[in-house]
């Protein structure tokens, strides 16, 4: 649908970005994102997301049902046009943002990540890491490094981890050109550099379903 004058205001700082402009802020607003983190780390990239205009966000993580829908409430508060529910993952989202804080996050991320979602996930763990993953294959189980080593100790720039792989997600979802190729991004303080991901596999295991 076309933005309303009330809209387009809203998000002007956003649309005047160089090729963003209007039609990335419909696909923001029409786009379902699936946001899997701890409680401690979703708060910023929730925040971001919700002000952002995406559609849909259906939360993932370890709290009780009266803190999320307290949570939920908040952020209709914040953009009516943004509708954030929890416990809905079974409705395939466009993108997946994951950010693992601990280990117990990268085993469920290991679990239950849809393999056929565009997908950025972050480790907050030493070095910070991100692996940037537009258009499985690869997927965050089949690429060609091992995405959930042993989770170790917390990077002391996490939360600047965190906040780089969500505007990456949001790129994603406003289908920004040209998207980044599959790769990780390791951050040594706030420098980074960036590798190739690949299928370690001949046959991944999102393939399928990807094409499906």
């Amino acid at each position: 649908m076309p933005l309303t004058e009330h809209q387009i205001s809203r998000y002007s700082r956003q649309i005047i970005v160089p090729k963003w402009g209007g039609r990335a802020q419909q696909r923001i607003l029409g786009a379902r994102l699936l946001l899997i983190a701890a409680p401690e780390d979703f708060a910023q990239p929730l925040a971001y997301m919700v002000g952002a205009g995406v559609g849909e966000i259906d939360l993932c993580v370890r709290e009780s049902d009266r803190a999320l829908k307290s949570i939920c409430e908040r952020m209709r508060d914040l953009n009516p046009d943004s509708t954030v529910t929890y416990g809905n993952i079974a409705q395939p989202p466009d993108v997946t943002l994951a950010i693992a804080g601990d280990a117990s996050v990268l085993d469920f991320i290991a679990r239950e990540a849809p393999p056929a979602s565009p997908t950025v996930l972050a480790r907050l763990d030493a070095p910070g890491r991100i692996a940037l993953l537009p258009a499985p294959p690869p997927c965050v189980r089949c690429a060609d490094v091992d995405l959930f080593s042993k989770f170790a100790s917390r990077s002391d720039n996490a939360a600047f981890v965190a906040m780089i792989a969500t505007t990456e997600a949001l790129k994603l979802i406003a289908g920004f050109d040209p998207p980044s190729a599959p790769s990780l991004v390791e951050f040594r303080g706030y420098e980074s550099k960036a590798t190739p991901l690949r299928s370690s596999a001949q046959r991944c295991v999102c393939s399928d379903r990807v094409r499906a």
